[in-house]
């Protein structure tokens, strides 16, 4: 309760007691001066009682009693104790500041007090202390007053009563009208809370605005009496048709029981055709505490009502005697399922209501009065400064008053930017300030701030997606026009924070023959600025709030190895899909770039292939291949046939060390077995020399495969050889080269290769040449039983003798998940062979022998 001299030159806080309803101690009577009534009902015996007024006679008061307690009360209190008193607050003005309209302003700041609150206005003559008058020899006439800003009914929607003491015991009747020809049926409609109904109705504020203190809206239980069963109505406010696209809540939710009281209407619902005597459906007349501010506009309110009877609580329509329904009626009703409709009773129907509060007023301001000053200020922040889209974030504002004045209807304003979308709003008061105390939607709204009041505003905000940039939100507090604020630069405060994003994808095991497993517990690290996220049981990681920027993301897990080795990402939006496939570590990766072997003739040139088992993600590969210069001159690198139209670079700056880059086209190299490449050399050699090794390095052109992001890949590469000596299949004991025949000793030592108890020497071409079965192929690129036995076949003049030839070693590494293999280029073959057959014969038998030719075409 707070008084105010004319002008606004000072206020006194007669009474504040916040959130309770009883009082806590005894109390000093000159903190209470006035005609104010207290009453505890929770209390067993009322303890307010009259206290004699004291000081100096009836000029030091303004009533004639004053009240104060006698005792305490249950958990309430008085707060704060002490109250400064009348003549402490007022003593110092003079006559001209004294007349004029004093305002006395009551608010109810609990959530769930009862009863009314009322203003008054207090004309009052100032005098010297103790009756002393002050001598003037000018009369100085009082400024005119302009119409206080009191509480007031601002708006009805309409009549509900039809036969005013007509009803049982000369109360009023709302009848139902069903006689012909209107024929309603509907006494009410639903709207339970533990139904899920809700009904609606519109309003419109004039330009000005509405302070909304209360609605009272109408409900009945069928078989009530007239003391009230309901007991919860909660209440939303709407800037739209509600639920219709585009409308926003921007008061109130569904949860909070705003229900102050509820009382009989002296009102009964009954059937016109039946008489109007009825007594089952007394209606209660629901007063809500509202509390909000409202600019011009149309606004919708929608509600739900409780009880602790069965039926309903219903809601009756508007009803005027002789019609079926207020014209332009355009009351809706939600059903359980969150459905709006309009509320039909054979015609579209309304919902009484009664809005009370604050309309458009001012406040007087004498010429003749010194402006007070109120240095005012609000500090805003949200703790942070990055956000991430989407995402939340929560703003505090804090608004204090330094003094020397109190501000009476300043104003706190925060518009949020687009793109942010206020949740909801609280604001917690102290030292006696006075605000709404909950809402939604942008902060707009009168508030009293006294000396060192604060006003603390808890901001809850979602964030939409695709914002960019940063996020600038200022909020403001202004003085009423009757107080100046002599520091301005402490009345606007703004938050920045910067639009982060989020980073996410994810993490694979890979399966040889597919499909890949996701894969948990995989730490994903962000640089700059060291971000980490772990993979969960999805193998899913999501790195959030972090700015717009580029940034190299690396997975790491123990014994795994991943590819691509990290993922580089630029945005300043969300960035989605950065997966990796992990390998176990070493020998798990399944990309393998590998030389083929291939069989060269002494003085002419050999191309080599180069091929990989591709995963579908290669986009360039780099390399360096060491050969030996006194076998092999003068390389040239080509695409190979599954990389056309390759861009080819390679570097030969020192002989014997060849760089290579190969550059896909397209997209890069499909999934499967490819060759990637092509290298000639030139042979200037007249003899058959050992087999020449290339070999794989990093000089002078590093290893690298790189994806079309340039991100690295995992990869392993396998050397080979050029092949100058074949030999004969199964000569192997002349060991490195043979003897050009197969004899018993040859099958001893591939009996020992399969065995294991020696090792093939790839230099001189010893694995093709114990590589025997199948006979057709020369080989299957394994040392098995099978070639024992060709061995002995050989030696047994079996089969006839073969040069070497067939697969170049054991197989190739296992192709990646959905590769499929492709047929592989023949090896060369470099040597042409005559061949006699071997046949069978009786002696003095004249035989034929016939003649074989391996040809090159």
């Amino acid at each position: 309760m707070v008084l105010t001299s004319p002008g606004g030159v000072a206020s006194l806080v007669t009474v504040s007691r916040i959130g309770v309803t009883t009082a806590g101690s005894f109390g000093d009577s000159s903190n209470y001066s006035g005609a104010y009534v207290f009453s505890d009902a929770a209390a067993s015996t009322n303890i307010w009682t009259l206290a004699t007024a004291g000081g100096c006679g009836d000029l030091c008061n303004i009533a004639a009693d004053t009240y104060r307690t006698t005792g305490a009360g249950q958990t309430g209190q008085t707060n704060p104790p002490p109250v400064t008193s009348l003549m402490t607050a007022f003593s110092g003005l003079s006559t001209a500041q004294l007349n004029g309209t004093w305002t006395l302003t009551i608010r109810d700041a609990a959530n769930v007090d009862t009863g009314t609150t009322t203003a008054a206005n207090l004309t009052l003559t100032g005098t010297a202390a103790c009756g002393t008058p002050t001598p003037t020899s000018t009369p100085t006439a009082a400024p005119t007053a302009t119409p206080a800003c009191t509480p007031t009914q601002l708006y009805t929607n309409g009549p509900l009563v039809t036969h005013p003491g007509g009803g049982f015991g000369g109360a009023d009747a709302s009848a139902l009208q069903d006689g012909a020809p209107i024929s309603n049926t509907i006494f009410g409609f639903g709207h339970a809370a533990s139904t899920g109904f809700r009904v609606a109705d519109n309003f419109t504020v004039p330009a000005g605005g509405w302070t909304i203190n209360t609605a009272t809206f109408y409900a009945y239980q069928t078989g009530s009496t007239t003391t009230s069963t309901i007991n919860a109505v909660n209440v939303r406010i709407w800037d739209g048709v509600p639920g219709a696209v585009g409308s926003n809540i921007v008061f109130g939710d569904t949860t909070t029981n705003r229900l102050a009281s509820s009382t009989f209407a002296n009102d009964y619902r009954v059937l016109l055709s039946a008489g109007l005597l009825g007594t089952t459906r007394p209606i209660m007349a629901n007063v809500v505490n509202i509390g909000t501010t409202l600019p011009a506009g149309t606004y919708w309110f929608d509600w739900q009502t409780g009880g602790t009877l069965g039926s309903g609580p219903w809601a009756p329509a508007v009803t005027i005697l002789g019609q079926q329904g207020k014209p332009g009626a355009d009351g809706r009703q939600m059903d359980a399922s969150m459905v709006w409709s309009a509320a039909l009773d054979v015609v579209p129907q309304d919902f009484p209501f009664l809005i009370t509060g604050i309309g458009t007023c001012a406040t007087p301001t004498p010429s003749s009065t010194p402006t007070p000053l109120a240095d005012l200020a609000i500090v805003k922040t949200d703790n942070v400064s990055v956000v991430t889209t989407p995402g939340t974030t929560t703003y505090t504002l804090t608004v204090t008053n330094a003094g020397p004045a109190p501000a009476v209807n300043a104003i706190v304003t925060d518009n949020f930017p687009a793109g942010v979308i206020v949740d909801n709003w609280t604001c917690l008061p102290q030292n006696e300030a006075l605000c709404t105390l909950d809402g939604a939607g942008n902060i707009n709204e009168a508030v009293y701030i006294p000396v060192g009041g604060i006003l603390t505003y808890t901001a809850n905000v979602s964030i939409a997606a695709g914002q960019t940039g940063t996020l600038v939100n200022t909020a403001t507090v202004t003085a009423p026009p009757t107080v100046i604020d002599p520091n301005l630069a402490n009345n606007t405060s703004t938050d920045t924070d910067t639009y982060g994003m989020s980073i996410s994808g994810n993490v694979q095991q890979f399966v040889q023959g597919g499909p890949n497993t996701n894969l948990a517990g995989v730490l994903i690290t962000a640089q700059p600025g060291g971000a980490t996220a772990t993979t969960n049981a999805s193998g899913n990681f999501t790195i959030a709030g972090v700015p717009g920027t580029t940034y190299t993301l690396t997975p790491t897990m123990a014994g795994k190895v991943f590819d691509p080795v990290s993922r580089v990402v630029t945005s300043t939006a969300n960035v989605t899909g950065v997966n990796f496939i992990a390998y176990n570590s070493p020998g798990g990766i399944p990309r393998n770039i590998f030389v083929v072997n291939s069989h060269a003739t002494p003085g002419n040139p050999v191309t080599v292939p180069i091929r990989m088992t591709s995963q579908g993600t290669e986009k360039v590969m780099t390399f360096s291949i060491d050969y030996p210069l006194e076998k092999l001159f003068s390389p040239v690198v080509t695409c190979g046939a599954s990389t056309p139209g390759c861009a080819v670079a390679s570097t030969n700056v020192t002989p014997g060390k060849l760089g290579i880059t190969i550059t896909a086209a397209g997209a890069g190299v499909a999934a499967g077995l490819r060759e990637i490449a092509n290298v000639t050399f030139q042979t200037n050699i007249g003899f058959a020399p050992p087999n020449a090794a290339l070999t794989f390095s990093t000089t002078p052109t590093a290893q690298s495969v790189r994806d079309a992001a340039n991100n690295e890949l995992q990869k392993t590469f396998t050397n080979g050889f050029v092949v100058f000596v074949d030999g004969v299949e199964s000569d192997v004991a002349g060991r490195n080269t043979g003897n050009g025949t197969v004899a018993s000793t040859d099958v001893v030592q591939v009996r020992r290769f399969v065995a294991n108890l020696d090792q093939v020497d790839p230099a001189f071409n010893e694995f093709q040449r114990a590589d025997a079965a199948p006979l057709a192929t020369r080989g299957d690129g394994a040392l098995l039983p099978g070639d024992v036995v060709q061995a002995r076949r050989y030696a047994a003049s079996l089969d006839g003798a073969q040069a070497a030839a067939g697969p170049a070693g054991p197989p190739l590494p296992a192709l990646g998940t959905g590769a499929e293999p492709v047929e592989e280029r023949p090896d060369v073959v470099t040597d042409r062979e005559f061949r006699l057959t071997t046949e069978r014969a009786d002696r003095g038998q004249n035989i034929g022998l016939g003649v074989e030719y391996s040809p090159k075409g």
